[in-house]
């Protein structure tokens, strides 16, 4: 139990949610990669201030999930930048740091990498939906472990 606070995008069939442990935690932001042969594209929001936008990066499945990914995020504010990270094994759960310094906790759900970016407060869960049905696993900010929930939709 407990109260959380989340900010979640969907994006094929999975939903990403990064939560925070209570409504004054401090911003964080989500990440819902769909991993393809070649590379990802993402969708991302922030709590701070209600931004979203995308991220379409190249990397090389045959290596796995881990590695470098290098390509473009494009802003709420419609601008587009250069765009890289590293994604690190850390137990079952992944390490994502960005080339500004900035770094995440991820996981891996199916071909959807779900990440909470933002500081230790910031928390990931990845939902695999199915109609009035939700199947997640999550991990906490630097945690080695995944958790699992699932939730029917009540009537």
């Amino acid at each position: 139990g407990g109260d959380y606070d989340g900010l979640g995008v969907v994006q094929g069939s999975h939903l990403a949610v990064v939560f925070t442990d209570g409504p004054n935690a401090g911003p964080c932001t989500v990440w819902n990669f769909d991993i393809g042969d070649k590379g990802a594209f993402a969708l991302w929001a922030s709590t701070a201030d209600g931004r979203v936008g995308n991220e379409l990066v190249t990397h090389d499945r045959a290596a796995g999930v881990s590695g470098t990914y290098a390509g473009s995020l494009k802003g709420g504010d419609g601008a587009t930048r250069p765009a890289s990270f590293t994604v690190a094994p850390q137990g079952n759960a992944y390490q994502v740091s960005w080339s500004d310094g900035s770094r995440g906790v991820g996981l891996l759900n199916g071909n959807y990498l779900a990440v909470a970016s933002g500081g230790p407060h910031c928390h990931v869960v990845s939902y695999q939906l199915t109609p009035n049905h939700l199947q997640g696993l999550w991990a906490t900010s630097g945690g080695k472990v995944l958790g699992s929930e699932e939730a029917n939709l009540r009537r």
